[in-house]
């Protein structure tokens, strides 16, 4: 079994087994369009989100994963970070095209933000209300069947 140097951001060159690489479809694209390579540069990729990665790549071979309903181990991983890691790990799983990682997310902001109000969403999204009152108003009225 072999493993594969990768370089994250931070510089750092960490190995990585081959069958894990090989899940993330990015990397496996770019193994088979470059020659040899030392060790793979991960720019996106800081150290904290590959080990990240790693514990997800080690995780899920222990679970049944469903596609729309996470497990209790995958409440847990995403739990544990900030909303700030969270959010990384999530753009490295698009960038690196880990899509149980990716579904697995997703699942987990929609079941949490599900259960937010608009105000608490935009607070999570970092996303800034540029609504006059106005605006809102209208878009109150234009809502009112949904109540």
């Amino acid at each position: 079994n072999n493993n594969m140097l990768i370089e994250t951001q931070n510089k750092d060159c960490i190995e990585v087994s081959d069958d894990i690489v090989h899940t993330w479809l990015t990397i496996r694209n770019m193994i088979e369009t470059s020659n040899a390579i030392d060790c793979l540069p991960l720019s996106n990729v800081t150290t904290k989100v590959l080990m990240l990665l790693l514990q997800w790549s080690e995780l899920i071979e222990t679970l049944a994963l469903d596609e729309y309903k996470l497990t209790k181990g995958e409440i847990a991983f995403f739990t544990a970070m900030d909303k700030d890691t969270l959010f990384e790990l999530g753009n490295a799983a698009n960038y690196l095209d880990i899509p149980t990682l990716l579904n697995a997310y997703i699942n987990y902001n929609r079941d949490k933000m599900t259960k937010m109000s608009v105000e608490e969403m935009r607070k999570y999204m970092d996303v800034e209300d540029d609504f006059t009152e106005e605006e809102h108003k209208e878009l109150e009225k234009e809502l009112s069947f949904i109540r």
